[in-house]
């Protein structure tokens, strides 16, 4: 800034210097006057400047009195922070480490577990063979052979029938016994002994039917 005041008043004295120095028309005189004129209001305009330029280093801090206040300004206290530790016991457990015994006791298998014992008795037989009577079905078989023996064809359908339904009582105590030995009631010789005698008589009455239908040209 000193170095433009100074070459604006250089400036101003060279003119002033020649004007006052050259002599010159009077035509040109009003010309001068005016540049004098605008010469004078530029020194004015820059002795404001200046004033300015004064009044702004005037009120500016300098450096010397940032410095003072930046050194007595006090320091702010910094709270105290804990530094971590380094005991492996005072750590907190991690979420792996808390859920490994749940995570444990989920994955047992079931097989381990207690389960109840199934326990399977052997049932000791009950009856014998003599239980089931086919005693009572001796006579009516060897009547019914007879009578098919000597039947004549019209007396054949009926015989048949009665056939049939002697052999379904047969057969009925027969299915007994079979199911009275598998639940262990009845021994396996025992039930050997009854089906033989169920046998018997279903061939008794097989043998005479068929007899008879071959003697009569009966066909059903």
């Amino acid at each position: 800034m000193k170095k433009i005041l100074g070459i604006a008043i250089a400036a101003i004295l060279t003119a002033t210097l020649a004007v006052g120095c050259a002599p010159v028309p009077q035509t040109q005189n009003n010309d001068l006057s005016a540049l004098e004129d605008q010469l004078n209001q530029i020194s004015d305009g820059l002795s404001a400047l200046q004033s300015d330029v004064d009044g702004i280093k005037n009120t500016a801090p300098t450096s010397g009195t940032a410095t003072e206040v930046n050194e007595n300004t006090a320091p702010v206290p910094q709270p105290d922070v804990p530094a971590p530790s380094t005991d492996p016991s005072a750590q907190t457990p991690t979420d792996t480490q808390a859920q490994a015994p749940a995570d444990t006791q989920a994955q047992t298998p079931a097989s381990t577990q207690a389960q109840p014992a199934v326990v399977t008795q052997a049932q000791a037989p009950t009856k014998t063979a003599a239980d089931y009577d086919f005693s009572g079905f001796t006579g009516p078989v060897n009547d019914l052979v007879a009578r098919m023996d000597a039947a004549t064809f019209d007396q054949a359908r009926g015989l048949e029938s009665e056939a049939n339904a002697l052999d379904n009582q047969i057969e009925a105590l027969e299915d007994t016994a079979e199911r009275d030995f598998r639940q262990g009631l009845l021994s396996r010789a025992d039930y050997r002994s009854v089906e033989a005698e169920a046998e018997r008589l279903e061939n008794l009455l097989d043998n005479a039917e068929d007899y008879m239908e071959h003697r009569l040209g009966y066909d059903d």
